[in-house]
């Protein structure tokens, strides 16, 4: 399998998993001329931002690896931009969450507020 079908198998996964948690999907792959953000969901009054990364052999200590500073910059210049096309968030809060699919997809994590949107 090459590295894009298991990107987008590890996305569609992360998908169901926060769909079982309640979470409302209101994006996956957008788009701006700064980056892209893997899944965009809404629970209550929270727009949650979601880089999803599908590792076999890094653990979840590497997260700074993962979600580098610049990463970070693009995927919030990505969000404002959401926000901006989508007013009805305005008043929401925002969170950035990073979901890691390990291993032949069969165990998630799921690290809330993995890093600051300031």
């Amino acid at each position: 399998m090459n590295k894009r079908d298991k990107g987008q198998l590890g996305e569609k996964r992360a998908v169901i998993f926060l769909k079982e948690k309640g979470y409302e999907i209101l994006a996956r792959n957008f788009r701006s001329k700064n980056g892209e953000i893997d899944v965009i969901a809404q629970i209550d009054k929270q727009v949650i931002f979601i880089e999803v990364k599908s590792w076999d052999s890094l653990p979840v200590e590497s997260l700074g690896y993962a979600i580098g500073a610049e990463k970070q910059r693009r995927i919030l210049a990505t969000s404002k931009y959401f926000v901006h096309k989508n007013p009805c968030f305005q008043d929401f809060s925002m969170r950035f969450d990073v979901i890691f699919v390990h291993e032949h997809f069969t165990r998630l994590e799921h690290i809330e507020n993995a890093f600051n949107g300031v």
